[in-house]
């Protein structure tokens, strides 16, 4: 039996027990889990909050994005020590009153991730890029600025009875276009907590804090706070569901709205599983949640309910002017937002803007 054996998938058959070296294609699983609470993170997610702003209004944050393996490499004489190339890609966005863009950020990443026992880390290069939406743009409230970043990504955690991971990680610019030209260095630190086994179909319970301090803002820190309910199974790609109430406090994860600090609670889902396939049709992700049926109507169910507790929106005086009313129509709620960068444009209703409403 030949000592190294190569892998497609988890299909190994007797080759996986030879004593020797194992690369695996595509693995199912991921060494380093994103961090649960770092907005800037990939997941399939939608939170809606509470953040009423000059900016925003009724104010819903959907990320599309996914983090997978392409190889793993490890002993076959160990399984709690490997080492895993990633990919990753994710657009996070902001939408107000349901179909206004308000902004967008653009990330990429190809980090390196490895466990050896109970640490676990990761060691890559990332790409952050923004936009600011076209309705906001428009509206004459804000104009665009460039905010773009090009790093070297690391980080360490420890897995502490396989269910609490404090991590810290550290980011150094390598190319950056930012107003101010802050420092190159960039700090997260928080942990998150779960079982990491199989839930079943009850689930479980999670929580998670990240503390973000980006030198941007003069390294202000920002902070993120989760806990809900997670259905996790274990070692299979796109297999997590999870809802949770989050509090933030910080500066916008926006590159575009860098300078503005927020502080909102709100209430969040992320299903990788959930519409991890049909994301790439129209079955429930496509026509379902981001068109008209869930988001464009039962979607203001949410930010309705979170209307009831006051708003803690942005910190600090604002502008008191007045900006266009919403489009007329919402038709196009959905291409709009899955074309939001590239074909936007192309297919954007006109505004119409027969009154104007005070904030």
């Amino acid at each position: 039996m030949p000592a190294d054996s190569w892998v497609w998938g988890n299909d190994g058959g007797d080759a996986a027990e030879s004593i020797g070296r194992r690369l695996e294609l595509l693995p199912n699983g991921l060494l380093w889990e994103p961090q649960l609470a770092d907005k800037s993170q990939p997941r399939l997610s939608a939170v809606f909050h509470n953040a009423d702003s000059f900016f925003s209004r009724q104010t819903a944050d959907p990320s599309i994005g996914l983090t997978v393996g392409l190889g793993r490499f490890q002993p076959t004489s160990r399984s709690d020590l490997a080492v895993q190339v990633d990919l990753f890609a994710v657009a996070h966005l902001r939408y107000s009153r349901v179909d206004e863009s308000i902004a967008q950020n653009y990330r990429a990443g190809i980090p390196i991730t490895w466990r050896a026992g109970n640490w676990v880390g990761k060691f890559g290069y990332e790409h952050t890029s923004t936009q600011l939406g076209d309705e906001l743009f428009e509206s004459g409230r804000r104009g665009r600025i460039t905010f773009e970043r090009d790093e070297v990504v690391g980080a360490l955690g420890y897995l502490w009875r396989d269910q609490l991971r404090p991590y810290g990680q550290v980011g150094c610019a390598i190319y950056r276009n930012i107003p101010g030209d802050p420092s190159r260095w960039r700090y997260d630190v928080g942990f998150d907590w779960y079982r990491r086994q199989d839930s079943g179909p009850l689930g479980q319970p999670f929580a998670a804090v990240n503390a973000a301090f980006d030198p941007a803002v003069d390294y202000d820190a920002t902070m993120t706070y989760q806990v809900g309910w997670m259905w996790k199974k274990l070692n299979q790609r796109l297999g997590q569901v999870r809802v949770y109430a989050e509090f933030y406090d910080g500066h916008s994860i926006f590159g575009q709205l860098f300078n503005t600090r927020e502080r909102y609670a709100g209430f969040g889902i992320v299903g990788s599983s959930f519409f991890g396939s049909s994301f790439l049709g129209s079955s429930f992700f496509g026509s379902s949640f981001l068109g008209s049926s869930f988001f464009g109507s039962a979607g203001l169910a949410v930010p309705a309910v979170l209307g009831l507790v006051p708003p803690l929106g942005v910190v600090g005086p604002q502008p008191t002017t007045v900006r266009p009313a919403m489009n007329a129509s919402r038709a196009n709620s959905f291409v709009r937002m899955v074309c939001v960068s590239g074909c936007g444009d192309l297919i954007r209703p006109p505004l119409s803007q027969p009154a104007v409403s005070a904030l």
